[in-house]
């Protein structure tokens, strides 16, 4: 692939996939027909002067003329046809696209029925272009079986036709009627940019896809909890997660309680504080999630955070979303409390411990082991920081254990 086109489809392959499935409705397809208008922009004899634009227009005409020999998805026919009219005869009269093109493309994956994981897998390789073998990567699964995941859901898409027509003002109607499975998928997005080599671009995808729903629904106040919640994470970067362990982050390897909050992002605080104030009256995930977070920004050191008020907005998400990670944060917001404290919490977690595998095991083990050091059990702490040890695969988080481990040892 020419350098140029190599570079329209790094930065727009989505998009295009977006622009096609609007009017397709099939994931499947508009994969297909842009995939066969890049081969067709490689054999064009001619410069092309707005690659993206004759790319999209070119793979448009091709799905019509798939559609004509597909009698089932005749009904589109007419739509689609009407929409290649608007744009004109010559295929570089396209210039602009109006609105986010990736919101058609996690309206259409936002589909029930889609498993969790396959829902993120789908929208990092259509709505941010990431390579299979990367996701793979992330996902820790061989990337065979991670490329016939995809297939498995583009033909659970592919066999519903007609789910979801995106155009003109019915963008927002449509979209609002799966919103929680889009913002779902959309903080999956974002959860993802916490691993490599994915992080700056799932991360920047989710936080503008957050602010364009925000937009498109200023009076939902989950939408606004969602973008409250990117913002004051994205205010700490290195991002950390909401216990207190390891950074996310791999070059930079502090946890909130050893972090430089003088380097905090100020205008993305108080940015998303008004939103999280605002959307906190309604209750929801995002929004308590927001909360728990503006309470780790606003505070000016580690030890002015404000555990009582963390614990008792976990108390009110494990409410609404009874998950393992929830209860495992709750209890280290709990072990932080001075009429809870770390022996307390440590029982509690140890009760719990059963229900924690995968990912969420070692950050159990090193959950219990700062309880342990808090506690001055050292060698028990070094201990548990190793069984922790065994179980992280991100470079941040083993550079966090290894730093504990050392300090204990020098104690």
């Amino acid at each position: 692939m020419e350098s140029g086109l190599e570079e329209v489809f790094r930065r727009d392959w989505p998009s295009m996939v977006g622009a096609v499935a609007r009017y397709t409705s099939d994931l499947a397809l508009a994969e297909d027909v842009v995939q066969e208008a890049f081969e067709r922009a490689l054999q064009s004899p001619v410069l092309l002067r707005n690659p993206t634009a004759w790319i999209t227009t070119t793979a448009r005409h091709i799905a019509i003329d798939r559609i004509r020999s597909d009698r089932s998805l005749a009904r589109s026919l007419s739509k689609l046809a009407h929409s290649v009219a608007e744009l004109g005869g010559e295929p570089e009269t396209l210039e602009t696209f109006l609105g986010d093109e990736r919101l058609v493309l996690i309206a259409l994956i936002a589909v029930p029925g889609i498993r969790e994981e396959d829902r993120l897998a789908l929208a990092l390789r259509f709505v941010c272009g990431v390579p299979t073998s990367d996701i793979a990567t992330v996902l820790l699964v061989p990337p065979t079986t991670l490329a016939a995941r995809l297939t498995r859901a583009k033909k659970r898409l592919h066999a519903n036709p007609g789910l979801i027509q995106l155009e003109g003002p019915a963008t927002a109607v449509t979209i609002g009627q799966r919103l929680d499975i889009v913002l779902d998928t959309v903080f999956l997005l974002y959860t993802a940019g916490y691993s490599s080599p994915l992080g700056s671009v799932a991360r920047a995808t989710a936080l503008q896809l957050s602010r364009e729903l925000a937009a498109l629904f200023p009076e939902h106040l989950e939408t606004q909890g969602l973008l409250a919640l990117i913002l004051l994470t994205e205010a700490r970067r290195p991002p950390a997660d909401f216990r207190h362990g390891a950074s996310m982050a791999g070059d930079d390897d502090v946890d909130l309680e050893d972090s430089n909050r003088s380097q905090w992002n100020s205008p993305l605080i108080n940015e998303g504080l008004l939103l999280a104030a605002a959307a906190l009256a309604g209750g929801g995930r995002f929004s308590l999630m927001a909360g728990i977070s503006g309470l780790h920004d606003v505070a000016a050191r580690w030890e002015d955070t404000e555990w009582d008020a963390i614990a008792a907005l976990y108390d009110g998400l494990l409410g609404i979303w009874p998950v393992a990670s929830v209860a495992l944060n709750r209890t280290i917001a709990r072990s932080m409390m001075a009429d809870v404290g770390p022996s307390l919490a440590l029982a509690e977690l140890d009760s719990d411990f059963p229900r924690y595998s995968g990912q969420l095991r070692w950050q159990a083990w090193a959950a219990r082991a700062d309880m342990l050091r808090r506690l001055g059990l050292g060698s028990e702490a070094a201990n548990a920081y190793r069984c922790a040890l065994e179980g992280a695969l991100d470079d941040g988080d083993r550079t966090f254990l290894l730093r504990r481990i050392r300090e204990l040892k020098g104690k």
